[in-house]
């Protein structure tokens, strides 16, 4: 986080935009999502971009996930470099009865990169609640 904090400091938005899409999209064939992340991106101001990762890097519901009473989905991709999967796990453990599901072959962006499979989870999880 602190790394891209810097980033967003001192690179132009386009350089910001293009690292962080490439994070979050780096196989070949998802060049489109890639270039589509990076052109919106890219037009956000300097300023809320580092607002959003202060606000991002600072904020900790962990003390209220107990209070959470309604069905809960949490869905991950098992390539996901930007949020560990010991965060997603330990969200779905805090909240009773969460149920938490790991998209394989997918990283930060499960419902872009995996559309399908991430609205039949949806649906599936929605059915049955």
């Amino acid at each position: 986080m602190v790394a891209r904090v810097a980033l967003a400091a001192a690179a132009p938005m386009t350089v910001v935009a293009a690292r962080v899409a490439g994070s979050m999209f780096p196989k070949p064939e998802q060049a489109h999502l890639r270039r589509a992340v990076a052109r919106s991106l890219a037009r956000t101001p300097r300023w809320t971009y580092v607002a959003a990762l202060v606000a991002l890097a600072t904020f900790d519901a962990r003390p209220r996930l107990a209070s959470v009473r309604c069905p809960t989905l949490v869905v991950t991709g098992d390539g996901d470099a930007t949020v560990a999967l010991e965060a997603k796990e330990e969200l779905a453990r805090r909240i009773e009865g969460a149920r938490l599901v790991v998209v394989p072959d997918s990283g930060h962006a499960t419902p872009g990169d995996q559309p399908e499979r991430f609205n039949r989870i949806v649906l599936e999880f929605i059915g049955a609640h």
